[in-house]
């Protein structure tokens, strides 16, 4: 999980779009994949929140080769390089330019079995093209069958929610997302290659269904518990505990 390339190697199979690592995959490959696709997300392997991630068009590069971006960006270190996502239009309508991620929660208890107790989405509140909160989107807890029932929260750089987009004025209440149990049925059955308990997928929603993009071994616990979608209140460890089959009181 915590390295991008070797993520993309041991998922291809269900990831659902086109991706490189350029430490062990050459020019000529990379070449292709230029021919191939306008746009793409070059990233550094192991960075996270967003951190090491651009957006890159081939019209910036008209007066480049193929072989000094490519060298260029082996130097830089950012090896992995994905086809740009094209999202769902109907989850097109939260954000401006963003993919809007829903972050799948898989928790596996003692007995092997796997249950997806929260899922949430996050989405740019800006004109940006990454979701991650850490760079101040904004994100909220989906009803079972995947409905937006709260306003959004963000906490970066201060503590906000909102009802709508403040770049579009789409309002968010309401909204429910396409292929969402297809997006649950895909993260359960990637949880069954991993011994890991509990396990964050960030999961894009296009046209033809849902497409893993990542995992988080450490999935963020405010994702799950922002405090304007508490229940009474209260905190979500006893659903978490519930999933889980364990004990996480002190």
């Amino acid at each position: 999980f915590n390295d991008k390339g070797l993520f993309n190697q041991n998922f291809k199979d269900i990831k659902g779009i086109d991706s490189l690592d350029l430490r062990v995959d050459s020019l000529e490959t990379f070449e292709k994949f230029i021919d191939k696709h306008e746009s793409w997300f070059a990233k550094t392997p192991s960075d996270c929140g967003g951190h090491g991630v651009k957006r890159e068009n081939r019209s910036l590069f008209s007066n480049c080769t193929v072989e000094s971006i490519y060298n260029s960006y082996k130097n830089d270190n950012y090896v992995v390089v994905e086809e740009e996502i094209h999202q769902h239009e109907e989850v097109s309508k939260l954000s401006l330019n963003s993919v809007n991620t829903l972050r799948v929660i898989t928790a596996r208890d003692e007995n092997d079995n796997i249950s997806i107790p929260f899922v949430v989405s996050r989405i740019s509140i800006g004109d940006s093209y990454k979701d991650n909160t850490s760079e101040g989107g904004a994100w909220c807890l989906l009803s079972k069958d995947g409905t937006v029932e709260h306003d959004y929260f963000s906490n970066v750089p201060i503590l906000k929610t909102f009802s709508e987009n403040p770049y579009t004025g789409f309002k968010f209440k309401n909204f429910k997302f396409p292929f969402f149990e297809e997006a649950k049925n895909l993260c359960q059955a990637a949880a069954l290659r991993c011994d890991n308990h509990l396990i964050g997928w960030d999961v894009a929603i296009t046209k033809n269904g849902p497409c893993i993009i990542e995992a988080n071994d450490s999935p963020g616990p405010a994702l799950m518990q922002a405090p304007n979608q508490l229940e009474n209140g209260y905190g979500r460890l006893n659903e978490l505990e519930s999933a889980l089959k364990i004990s996480l009181h002190n």
